[in-house]
């Protein structure tokens, strides 16, 4: 929605002043193949959802125009935000098919109310949904030669179907100016102002491991996970749950590889009349990125542990980047040319950025900057 101001009102403003306000509110999704949750629910497609409003001011008979502009967008239910959640999900698997395997063959019989209180669990909601979602199965047999009772689970991890979501709410504001001293020379300036940070990390499975850190605060915790050591139940959840801190605590954490502050400048001149430069235009560029988070320092956290310290997160440099061109038109009697040479990021040779750390900083991983760059347009209008 696009409202100018009206005639009345444009009469009584000094220097031609035009004012207009907008509004856009848009929804989309991400077309995919159906995904469940851990509890076998059916997810909907990631979706996203923006809204956006903004008002533009223009002044002097149209040599400068001032805009602003502010956005929200919310995406919801991304599978890819927390893709790495496969593995405490699988560990979660694995420790389950071990208590209850243990127990079948009687490794934990010296400890009945452990395996009375695991069997609540195992049989109440929560484990019974479970049980449901990764297709566990088990028979028991007898070893014709120790007559020991064997366990057989089977299970089935579904990675391609079942998934642990996140949302992103990402949040900014924009900043134009664009400036035409003459009819010749346009000047333009652009600022972006951007912060996205993650929420509604991991619920279900969350949940989950959280119901059984109850479990193992009981005698349930000290339930053997495998006949081959000494693991319990007990330290089994903890290593798993290790494994998943790292999610929960990126929580309300800036987004890697987002640059806050973005603005751009760019100029250019067209010469007319001006003799033997009739037809020639010559501009530049400049862009500007502030710092990024590329990690962030370990520490040891009183509520989850071992985690990363989204407080005080590792910034990479800020970055700037030059361009510059030149151009010539010429009319024909049938049809105009055009040819412009361009030179992108003047002077950037073998540069890397880091995008992740290690625990003391020092980067781990980087991306290659996009280097100097020359292209030659040409085009044809008849």
């Amino acid at each position: 929605i696009v409202a100018h101001s009206p005639d009345f009102i444009e009469k009584r403003l000094p220097f031609g002043t035009q004012i207009s306000l907008s509004y856009n509110e848009a929804d989309n999704f991400k077309p995919a193949g159906q995904r469940y949750d851990i509890f076998d629910h059916p997810l909907s497609a990631e979706t996203g959802h923006t809204q956006e409003y903004g008002v533009m001011l223009n002044t002097f008979h149209g040599k400068l125009v001032l805009r602003f502009g502010h956005y929200k967008t919310t995406s919801g239910l991304s599978s890819s935000l927390v893709s790495g959640l496969a593995t405490p999900k699988g560990q979660l698997l694995t420790m389950l098919r071990g208590v209850r395997a243990e127990n079948l063959e009687g490794t934990n019989n010296n400890n009945p109310a452990g395996i009375a209180a695991f069997n609540q669990w195992w049989e109440g909601p929560t484990g019974t949904q479970i049980r449901q979602t990764l297709r566990f199965t088990e028979r028991t047999s007898i070893n014709p030669t120790t007559g020991e009772t064997v366990a057989t689970l089977t299970t089935d991890s579904r990675n391609s179907e079942v998934f642990e979501t996140a949302d992103v709410v990402s949040t900014g504001e924009e900043f134009e100016v664009v400036l035409n001293p003459t009819r010749s020379w346009r000047i333009a300036f652009n600022a972006n102002h951007a912060e996205a940070v993650r929420s509604r990390v991991a619920l279900n499975l969350r949940r989950v491991f959280e119901e059984l850190r109850t479990v193992t605060q009981g005698p349930a915790g000290t339930l053997r996970v495998n006949d081959a050591n000494a693991v319990t139940f007990a330290d089994n959840w903890r290593t798993n749950y290790n494994q998943l801190l790292p999610y929960l605590a990126t929580e309300n954490a800036p987004a890697d590889e987002l640059r806050e502050w973005r603005w751009n400048a760019i100029t250019n001149y067209t010469f007319s009349n001006e003799g033997r430069l009739k037809g020639f235009s010559i501009g530049g560029g400049v862009r500007w990125q502030a710092q990024l988070v590329y990690g962030f320092p370990i520490v040891n956290d009183p509520t989850f542990g071992i985690v990363p310290d989204i407080k005080n997160p590792y910034y990479g440099p800020s970055q700037s980047s030059y361009d510059a061109w030149v151009g010539y038109r010429r009319k024909f009697e049938k049809f105009s040319w055009s040819v412009q040479l361009n030179v992108r990021n003047l002077g950037v040779g073998d540069e890397l950025i880091p995008v992740s750390a290690q625990p003391d900083g020092t980067p781990n991983s980087w991306r290659i900057r996009e280097a100097q760059t020359w292209s030659l347009r040409n085009s044809f209008t008849f």
